[in-house]
């Protein structure tokens, strides 16, 4: 097996996505938890053909080249604020061109699912308006998750 750096490899298919090409990516990283959970998880990436809206996973890049795959939780102006499902405090304001990618299905625990699935409804609606309220939250589904 062969080991490349991260950044080569985002590299390697921000390119691919430029073509029009899908792409799959394995999740690094706690950021989307509970949602999607690192190096157990992956995503299937597109570029979008229309703009992104609240609730849609985009993988973007960072004015410091680092590449992030968080939520969209609003737009105001034209700009994109975004977070990840385990995070509380909102990133932006992000420009549309720094939108590389949109999510269109996730692998979670194996299985295939796309934005129609309940799962990600209740993550692209509900959990992106309670910001304040996910540590809460996360705690209960920790102890809930650890008592199995």
């Amino acid at each position: 097996m062969k080991t490349i750096h991260t950044r080569t490899y985002l590299s390697v298919l921000k390119a691919l996505i430029l073509e029009q090409q899908t792409v799959y990516l394995n999740i690094s990283g706690s950021s989307m938890s509970p949602f999607l959970i690192h190096q157990r998880d992956a995503v299937r990436l597109q570029k979008p053909d229309h703009p992104p809206i609240p609730g849609d996973i985009v993988l973007y890049q960072r004015e410091n080249g680092q590449f992030i795959l968080h939520r969209i939780c609003r737009m105001k102006n034209g700009f994109y604020y975004l977070a990840g499902d385990n995070q509380t405090i909102l990133e932006g304001p992000v420009p549309p061109e720094q939108i590389l990618a949109v999510v269109t299905a996730v692998c979670r625990k194996g299985q295939w699912f796309e934005a129609e699935d309940p799962r990600w409804q209740f993550f692209a609606i509900f959990w992106r308006r309670i910001l304040c309220l996910r540590p809460l939250f996360i705690w209960m589904y920790t102890e809930l998750t650890r008592q199995r």
